[in-house]
């Protein structure tokens, strides 16, 4: 039998053995069922943690396979306006000119058409040396990839005297010019370059190196209602600038009711829960969210500037002044309904 089956076999056992889960004759069985009714193999069953006692068999059958979960979202958002969201400079221009809180851009870095918001080339890594020369000391300045995800090329860096700047990463100091060359160097799709958020001091205490951001998944009904169906919380690794699962951190379900945290996850430890950061030891776990409300009527207000779209999954910051958009996904990455153990089938309904 390959090592990953067998390793599922072990986690079973291992999980049945706690008196809140079920048995493992009863685990084997539903995962069984739900790959028969959606396709979805044991990783998603427990990154879901539908081994719990308190999760029913209904609940196990209630999510979408990955295909007719693709196939929701093309109904709910037209293929025609996908673009909109997913190129970062167009997202933040049509949140700009509808007053949507987003942090403050400085320009797109491309070879062929940069431009900074004042409409001055930015194509060269001359153009960015200006830039940066141009910001007070100590202004912070975030880069990220026009299409990307998961963090992917994300870069932040603290302007510093003396022309220099201070990599936020590994707090490398280096001379404006080197890094303009550095970021010229891997950046032919383009850059996106924006003020850094400084984030509110409740969600700075999860993880002090990592914007920690939520997720929020919010769904027109066919009345015209936009209801959020689940929002987690990310909180990055100590030390990491990134708080995605994909690197690292950690996701913690919110009770939509009262914006408390339930306990957290690790996309690639399976079966385990965590009330604390394990880096930090920071208790997350039943801290109620600062601006909770007001972040998911924001990411109501946000998909709304957009047109055609009926389902996004936001990542929505907050700053000591409120929520702010940092971007709309729309099409978020499904294991998003095992965080926070939403079957799919009746969180994507019209009706």
């Amino acid at each position: 039998m390959p090592t990953k089956q067998l390793s599922y076999f072990s986690l079973v056992k291992k999980l049945a053995s706690d008196s809140n889960n079920k048995k493992a004759s009863r685990q084997l069985l539903e995962m069984l069922l739900l790959y028969l009714r959606s396709r979805l193999g044991p990783g998603y069953y427990f990154l879901a943690q539908m081994y719990r006692k308190d999760v029913s068999l209904n609940e196990v059958l209630g999510y979408l396979s990955v295909r007719q979960y693709n196939k929701k979202v093309f109904q709910l958002n037209s293929r025609l306006y996908h673009r909109c969201s997913q190129n970062k400079v167009v997202e933040k221009a049509v949140l700009t000119a509808y007053g949507i809180p987003t942090p403050e851009l400085l320009g797109h870095y491309h070879p062929a058409n940069g431009l900074t918001a004042s409409g001055e080339y930015l194509r060269a890594a001359e153009d960015i040396e200006q830039l940066l020369n141009q910001q007070q000391a100590g202004s912070k300045l975030c880069f990220k990839l026009t299409e990307a995800w998961g963090g992917e090329g994300f870069r932040a860096i603290e302007c510093l005297a003396s022309q220099q700047v201070k990599d936020l990463s590994n707090q490398n100091v280096t001379s404006v010019a080197s890094f303009a060359k550095s970021l010229c160097a891997g950046a032919q799709g383009g850059v996106l370059i924006e003020r850094y958020l400084d984030q509110h001091a409740g969600y700075a205490a999860f993880n002090s190196s990592s914007v920690n951001t939520l997720r929020v998944f919010v769904v027109q009904r066919d009345s015209g209602h936009v209801e959020c169906v689940g929002a987690f919380l990310r909180v990055g690794g100590a030390g990491s600038l990134v708080d995605n699962m994909t690197a690292g951190g950690l996701s913690f379900p919110v009770d939509l009711e009262t914006g408390v945290l339930k306990s957290g996850i690790h996309k690639y430890k399976l079966g385990g829960y965590y009330d604390s950061h394990p880096d930090t030891h920071q208790k997350i776990a039943g801290t109620q969210l600062p601006f909770f409300k007001e972040v998911v009527e924001l990411t109501a207000k946000a998909m709304l500037a957009f047109p055609e779209t009926r389902f996004v999954g936001a990542d929505i910051a907050v700053s000591n002044d409120g929520p702010v958009v940092l971007e709309l996904n729309i099409q978020p990455d499904y294991n998003g309904f095992a965080y926070i153990r939403a079957p799919s089938r009746k969180a994507l309904s019209t009706h």
